[in-house]
């Protein structure tokens, strides 16, 4: 489902579509596995946010989030984290200069 969501259109979204946000030879996709089981966002119950709150806690979400695959390795399963610091990866976009009648 999230694949039909996104589609790709993140990577172009930040004008890194040429190596980001596909699953093709070359580029580089995370994916998310969901289960359609529903859940409760708490963003204190993981211990994976600095504040330890959100705007968001207390919705209720159709999915639960399973695992989460960074560059083909497991990341993080049932919310806990499994990759070691470090392993992301800061691209660059290319710098764009908007001209006159572009927009």
């Amino acid at each position: 489902m999230g694949g039909k969501i996104d589609g790709g259109k993140s990577g172009k979204a930040f004008s890194l579509d040429h190596v980001k946000g596909s699953l093709t030879v070359g580029r580089d996709a995370d994916i998310v596995v969901l289960t359609p089981e529903e859940n409760v966002y708490e963003a204190a119950a993981h211990g994976n946010n600095v504040v330890g709150w959100s705007p968001y806690d207390g919705i209720r979400l159709p999915y639960s989030v399973q695992a989460t695959y960074l560059r083909g390795r497991l990341a993080a399963r049932e919310g806990h984290v499994m990759a070691e610091p470090g392993r992301g990866q800061f691209i660059r976009p290319p710098v764009r200069h908007i001209l006159k009648g572009d927009i």
